[in-house]
């Protein structure tokens, strides 16, 4: 059994190690340069938690599997999306969507399905809250999130550019609810 509740201070230390094994893998093991600029880190996760975005998934003992930012309101990075490949058009409500950012998955709780159920908590939270979609993006490489982002049922939906050191395109993906 597994929670869904606020990022606190206490948090930031588990987080700041998740990320940076986060960070690890991806250039290590997927050779990718997601997340290599210094971004993000435990001064953006202690940022989320005084906007009140930060949100920690816990088990039974509250520790932290997995952690990530969720916007109820408007992204701006999400105003223009390019075609690309996709269709390049948002399908849901442009008034109430949320936005999910730096999602992270602890690299010890992987392959158990906890990203598939911490999405499924955010949906569940997200729509007690009127929200009709989720919008998130991901490194066009990083296979693993995009693998779970499908199984969620999220589908693609175009590009967008970010201010990332590195490469800046994201492909996005939204999930009606």
């Amino acid at each position: 059994m597994y929670i869904l509740r606020k990022l606190e201070t206490k948090d930031l230390e588990k987080v700041d190690i998740m990320i940076e094994k986060a960070k690890k893998n991806m250039r290590d093991v997927l050779k990718i340069d997601q997340w290599q600029s210094g971004y993000p880190n435990k001064e953006t996760y202690e940022k989320d938690i005084s906007d009140g975005i930060g949100y920690a998934f816990c088990n039974e003992a509250d520790e932290i599997v997995a952690v990530a930012a969720v916007i109820l309101g408007n992204e701006p990075w999400y105003d223009k999306i390019e075609k690309g490949e996709f269709d390049g058009v948002w399908k849901g409500d442009e008034e109430s969507y949320a936005a999910i950012h730096r999602v992270c998955v602890d690299l010890d709780s992987t392959c158990r399905g906890i990203g598939s159920s911490f999405i499924g908590a955010i949906s569940k939270y997200c729509k007690k809250r009127g929200k009709t979609s989720l919008r998130i993006d991901t490194h066009r490489l990083n296979k693993p999130m995009r693998s779970m982002l499908k199984k969620c049922g999220f589908y693609e939906t175009g590009i967008i550019h970010i201010p990332e050191v590195n490469t800046t395109e994201r492909i996005t993906y939204e999930m009606i609810i």
